[in-house]
């Protein structure tokens, strides 16, 4: 936990609290300095931030506070917690924190330099064979670290939750997988067990 005056702040109003969605925030998070916002959605803000100690840049999922005191979504988001605190592998996005500041949840991932393949898709469209293969084999291996050694179930593999780290930064022309390039898989919110009763 943070101590008071290093709480998360909007960036807009030094009174308005956080209780409006959206608002870019400042300060520390937990371990983590706010850098600056780097994507939102329904569920929440992510925001790219800073190791206090260490340097390290990490992707900080922040929940919404309309979120922040729904049973069902925070049972969700710690179960993502604790699914990510026991996989190690270099296709699945690492976590590298997590905590509670001010009633919120917020979970940090390793950041990955590079794109997710949906807005990779839109932008490029089909991706060539080689490409595929490679994306297909990387998220393979993921998914069977995670069945392996945790005996878990994705649920909710798209593009949208696979995202590519780059090696070099920078347009493509040619092939979008370069030597060096890993897919790595996000979102294990909707993961479950091999053994729970429900598998829908």
């Amino acid at each position: 936990m943070t101590n008071a005056d290093d709480s998360i702040k909007t960036s807009s109003s030094s009174s308005g609290g956080i209780g409006a969605a959206h608002q870019d925030l400042t300060g520390t998070l937990g371990d983590f300095v706010l850098v600056k916002k780097i994507g939102a959605g329904a569920m929440g803000d992510v925001y790219l931030g800073k190791h206090r100690t260490t340097g390290e840049l990490a992707a900080i999922k922040l929940i919404t506070d309309r979120l922040a005191h729904d049973e069902n979504f925070i049972k969700r988001f710690k179960r993502e917690i604790d699914v990510l605190l026991g996989l190690n592998h270099p296709n699945i996005a690492r976590a590298v924190g997590y905590g509670v500041d001010q009633d919120r949840s917020f979970l940090a991932l390793e950041y990955i330099e590079g794109p997710n393949l949906s807005d990779e898709l839109r932008q490029r469209g089909a991706l060539f064979e080689q490409d595929v293969l490679t994306i297909a084999i990387h998220v393979a291996r993921g998914l069977a670290h995670a069945y392996n050694e945790a005996g878990l179930v994705h649920r909710d593999i798209k593009p949208m939750n696979i995202l590519v780290k780059q090696q070099r930064s920078g347009k493509r022309t040619g092939l979008f997988m370069e030597e060096g390039d890993k897919a790595k898989i996000i979102d294990f919110g909707l993961a479950k067990p091999t053994d729970a009763e429900d598998q829908s």
